[in-house]
C-alpha cells in the first residue's frame, strides 16, 4: 500500500516534466490534477469532521492540500503566500471551535480558505470551476453523512451556539418525550422531562422546537426521533 502511495506521488511530480519534455501542452493536465487534489483534500477533511476516528481522513486531506500548493510552487504558479493564508484559515477554524457560535472567525476562515485555494490556481476560470465543483461535492457528502446519522460532534460545536450537555445513563428512558432546543444535525440539545440533554437524531436533521421521543440509550448517548 505504501509503495502505491509513493508511486502515485512520484507520478504527480515527474509526469509533468515528462509531458513537457515531449512538447505537449501541460497546463490542462496540471489544472485537472490540482483540481482533483482540491476536491479530494477538502472532502477528506470534511469527512474527518464527521468521524470519531478520522485521523486517516485528516492525514490524506492535508496531504492532498499540501501537494496541491507544492505542485503550484513547483511549476511556478502562484507563491507561498496562498499556502500561508490557508494555514491561517485553519487557525481561524480552530478559534471558532474553541469559541462557541458560528461567528466572525468561522466565516473568515471559510472566505480565507476559498481565496487561498483560488489564488494558487493561476487561472480565474479554473479556480471558479474548481471551487464550485468542490462546493457541490461537499454539499452532497455532508447531506449523505447527515442522513446516515453520522456523529458530527466536532461540527456541531463549530456551528451551534448551544453548549453540550452531559448526562448519566439514567438521565432518561426509552419512550420519554420532549422537544428539540437546538437543531439536531443530527446531534444537538433537547429538553426531556424538564432536563436539557445532548441527544442524537436517528432520522437525520430535526429543526428546533420539534417533538421528540427517546428510542434508545447507550451509555451516556441518547438517541431520539421526531414524532
Amino acid at each position: 500500500m505504501k509503495k502505491r502511495i509513493l508511486l502515485f506521488v512520484f507520478s504527480l511530480v515527474l509526469l509533468p516534466q515528462a509531458v513537457y519534455a515531449r512538447g505537449v501542452e501541460i497546463a490542462p493536465f496540471l489544472y485537472l490534477v490540482r483540481a482533483l487534489l482540491v476536491i479530494a483534500g477538502l472532502s477528506s477533511l470534511v469527512y474527518g469532521l464527521f468521524s470519531r476516528k478520522g485521523s486517516a481522513s485528516w492525514i490524506f486531506g492535508l496531504f492532498c492540500i499540501v501537494l496541491y500548493f507544492g505542485l503550484g510552487l513547483y511549476i511556478g504558479i502562484g507563491s507561498a503566500i496562498p499556502f500561508v493564508l490557508f494555514l491561517l484559515s485553519g487557525i481561524l477554524f480552530a478559534v471558532e471551535f474553541v469559541v462557541p457560535g458560528f461567528g466572525i472567525a468561522g466565516i473568515s476562515g471559510i472566505a480565507l480558505m476559498a481565496y487561498s485555494l483560488a489564488a494558487s490556481m493561476g487561472n480565474p476560470s479554473v479556480a471558479a470551476g474548481t471551487l464550485g465543483l468542490s462546493a457541490l461535492v461537499l454539499f452532497v457528502l455532508i447531506r449523505n453523512l447527515i442522513e446516515r446519522g453520522e456523529d458530527i460532534a466536532f461540527l456541531e460545536k463549530l456551528i451551534s451556539p448551544e453548549k453540550q450537555y452531559t448526562q448519566f445513563p439514567a438521565a432518561c428512558a426509552v419512550g420519554d418525550r420532549g422537544r428539540s432546543v437546538s437543531p439536531l444535525r443530527p446531534s444537538g440539545t433537547a429538553e426531556i422531562d424538564g432536563k436539557r440533554l445532548s441527544v442524537q437524531s436517528v432520522t437525520g436533521f430535526v429543526d428546533a422546537n420539534r417533538p421528540l421521543e427517546v428510542v434508545s440509550v447507550t451509555g451516556n448517548q441518547i438517541y431520539v426521533k421526531e414524532v
